[in-house]
């Protein structure tokens, strides 16, 4: 994630993208095994360092985290490393999206978190909408109107505002 982050942000100023061309060139250099990509040999410090670089060449910067719920290794550690990019004069400005979780809850627990939940009758009309399509396509077979009520009675409550 570490490194999408990197790419992206040298993406957007050409003395960023010359950055993480130096620290490219500089890595390649070092490197016995030079059939590996310097980049993604990289440690994760080395990373978050070039990531500090690249940020101080903007005047402000805002990251948009989305689904910090999907993080499937090493979750504790990747957002505690995202979160202390945070810079209380507004230089860095952070927004995560998640689900509710409480790992999640804990490691933010010191952010002023905002819920964000669909109403019923938006999942009501998406829901139905898919079960009209998937019909209409034959990828989902049902005649009977009651199962078909039914079905989407259960997927609407289980969503609970997703």
């Amino acid at each position: 994630m570490l490194r999408s982050i990197v790419k992206q942000i040298a993406l957007q100023n050409e003395d960023a993208l010359g950055d993480l061309e130096t620290f490219y060139v500089e890595r390649k250099a070092l490197q016995i095994d030079t059939s590996e990509n310097p980049f993604a040999a990289a440690s994760d410090a080395d990373i978050i360092d070039l990531l500090r670089k690249l940020l101080q060449r903007f005047k402000s910067s805002m990251m948009i985290i989305d689904a910090l719920d999907e993080i499937e290794s090493n979750r504790a550690d990747t957002i505690r490393i995202l979160r202390d990019f945070y810079a209380a004069d507004g230089t860095v400005k952070l927004l995560f999206t998640s689900r509710s979780q409480q790992d999640i809850k804990e490691l933010m627990k010191d952010w002023e978190p905002i819920q964000i939940s669909a109403q019923s009758s938006d999942v009501t009309r998406y829901v139905a909408f898919q079960i009209s399509h998937r019909i209409s396509k034959d990828e989902l077979r049902v005649t009977d109107e009651s199962l078909k009520q039914h079905i989407m009675k259960q997927l609407v409550e289980k969503a609970d505002g997703m």
